[in-house]
């Protein structure tokens, strides 16, 4: 009886220390391919590896892949191909986590973030990729983003701005900044907003922190992505609500191509 009870708390051990990793992981990570994967290769190397677990999953231009069991640590990740083997080129995305994340369904209607072990999730038979989304307390579908730019090329064009008109509901998903010459020195951020009936661009509800526009911040060709405000019903745009910058602070003097991204999903 002795014999076998230890045979059972050994067993139970293995089992918990082999799930643990694979348990632990509740969000998908994206990255990149860093090499050109054959059809017939057994292996893809990332960029990154964070997420990627044994036994998870792996996910390249619709291609789903388990990552193998012998797997421990590194870029250079063992898969097993079962849906479909093609080709891939190097610096397309990659989505990395637990195989439950990684679904043969659609996602609809309301959730809480919260309460979600897998966000986001990936439909392998579509390649959607579901995201249950804070603002609006429902599940969004990543790949139905619409991208709208801001952009301010010459240093005269770094004025306070509104450059869209929603048609319709938005959720702003992300932000993202880049300058072709940063400010060389001084103090100069850029503050997106959203402007509501005859608001200026500078008195509108701010979307995210200020982005720091000097060298010093953010150096040139460097994207940014500017970190959103935390009162979720802010970033929620109604038709006829605008996207626009407010430059405080100082005035540009050496600052030129300025692109702004704004990443929405249509509600």
């Amino acid at each position: 009886m002795r014999t076998s009870f230890r045979s059972f708390v050994a067993a139970l051990v293995a089992v918990l220390c082999l799930a643990g990793p694979v348990a632990a992981q509740t969000a998908l990570s994206e990255t990149t391919v860093s090499s050109a994967v054959t059809s017939s290769q057994n292996f893809v190397v990332v960029a990154s590896a964070t997420g990627a677990v044994a036994g998870g999953g792996l996910y390249v231009d619709r291609e789903y892949m388990r990552i193998a069991d012998s797997y421990v640590s590194g870029t250079r990740i063992p898969v097993i191909r079962a849906t479909r083997s093609v080709s891939h080129a190097a610096s397309v995305p990659v989505y990395l986590g637990n195989a439950n994340a990684f679904i043969n369904a659609d996602r609809d209607g309301s959730c809480t973030a919260a309460n979600e072990q897998y966000s986001p999730q990936v439909n392998v038979s579509n390649g959607a990729v579901w995201e249950c989304n804070s603002a609006v307390k429902k599940w969004v579908n990543l790949r139905g983003l619409v991208v709208v730019t801001c952009r301010a090329l010459l240093i005269a064009d770094q004025i306070d701005q509104s450059c869209f008109t929603a048609n319709r509901p938005y959720v702003v998903y992300r932000v993202n900044y880049v300058a072709t010459t940063a400010e060389a020195g001084g103090t100069l951020t850029i503050v997106p907003r959203k402007q509501t009936g005859t608001q200026a661009p500078a008195s509108g509800t701010a979307l995210a922190t200020a982005i720091n526009a000097v060298a010093s911040g953010t150096a040139a060709q460097t994207v940014a992505t500017a970190t959103l405000t935390t009162t979720e019903a802010n970033l929620i745009l109604a038709a006829g609500d605008r996207l626009g910058l407010d430059y405080t602070d100082d005035t540009a003097g050496e600052l030129a191509g300025v692109t702004v991204t704004f990443w929405l999903y249509p509600l």
